[in-house]
């Protein structure tokens, strides 16, 4: 007691630094329903993964995405794609093996917020072995990623109270306000890896479309609203998102609001299904037929 006697200022700052820390990064939420971490497919408390991708893959290539999802979930620089013990047996069927089963965790896992891209390489005439496939990290600190789950996780808690209420229209809307309203597109650095990662999005406040998209995806399965991570081309290659409502499904386009102001007559075009008629969405057999009602916008 006598040292907090003496020490009036700091005892005050260690008390609202304690407080902020608590509300910011400790206080209690309501967990998302669907997590289950018995699942091979869990990686942190934000989302469980639809394995859209992972029940495309052959057995032998499911295998490797486990070790690669593991690999990036122990922060490691690398992993070695063994010709023998990957049964992939050559380099180049390695090499495109590594890059197919790492397009399926990226598409999977947007609560990989460390996770930016990846790249492979190899070199018969010094390892005629393994393919060296490399992970390019977002958020390169370890604890960094894990005090940015524990804050998101938080925010989401935020957004779940404030549309608790909602019917699902109204909750996709509220989604896509909310990103644009919190965020701006990052045209200056447009190209830096961490804008692949809805970590910019939620904490940094600015990003780009796989960042809005992949933030998009996380909130959209903790306000219970069924939905798919896409990528594919608008004016170039995009990623959005495909939701659901009254057992239809539409596309939906955040990096549109987090463009333009909210006062424009276009901040909604995200939400405009004619506006978004001309996207081409890659993999298309993956998801459900869209329907083309302007159930969002008038």
């Amino acid at each position: 007691m006598k040292f907090f006697e003496r020490h009036k200022i700091l005892s005050l700052f260690l008390l609202l630094f304690t407080f902020i820390f608590y509300a910011y990064f400790m206080r209690s939420v309501e967990k998302n329903p669907f997590i289950d971490k018995n699942s091979i497919h869990y990686v942190n408390d934000l989302y469980m993964s639809n394995e859209l991708f992972y029940n495309t893959l052959s057995n032998t290539e499911k295998k490797l995405y486990s070790k690669v999802l593991n690999s990036i979930k122990e922060y490691k620089s690398s992993y070695h794609v063994h010709i023998v013990d990957d049964e992939c047996y050559t380099l180049e069927n390695c090499s495109m093996m590594a890059s197919f089963v790492m397009e399926a965790v990226i598409m999977d896992h947007p609560e990989l917020l460390q996770l930016a891209n990846y790249s492979w390489s190899y070199n018969s005439k010094t390892d005629s072995k393994n393919v060296v496939l490399r992970f390019h990290y977002a958020v390169g600190i370890p604890v960094i990623n894990q005090l940015g789950e524990m804050r998101i996780e938080r925010i989401i808690d935020k957004i779940k109270k404030d549309t608790k209420d909602m019917n699902d229209i109204e909750k996709v809307k509220y989604v896509y306000e909310w990103i644009g309203n919190h965020n701006t597109y990052n045209r200056t650095f447009m190209y830096l890896e961490s804008n692949q990662s809805a970590f910019t999005v939620f904490i940094r406040h600015h990003s780009v479309c796989a960042g809005f998209a992949k933030a998009s995806q996380i909130i959209f399965q903790n306000i219970g609203i069924e939905s798919y991570y896409v990528t594919g081309v608008s004016t170039g290659p995009h990623a959005f998102n495909i939701v659901k409502i009254d057992d239809k499904y539409y596309l939906y386009d955040s990096t549109v609001a987090s463009s333009i102001k909210e006062e424009s007559d276009f901040f909604y075009n995200g939400l405009n299904q004619k506006y978004m008629s001309s996207y081409e969405i890659d993999n298309i057999d993956l998801y459900p037929e869209l329907d083309t009602e302007e159930i969002f916008v008038s």
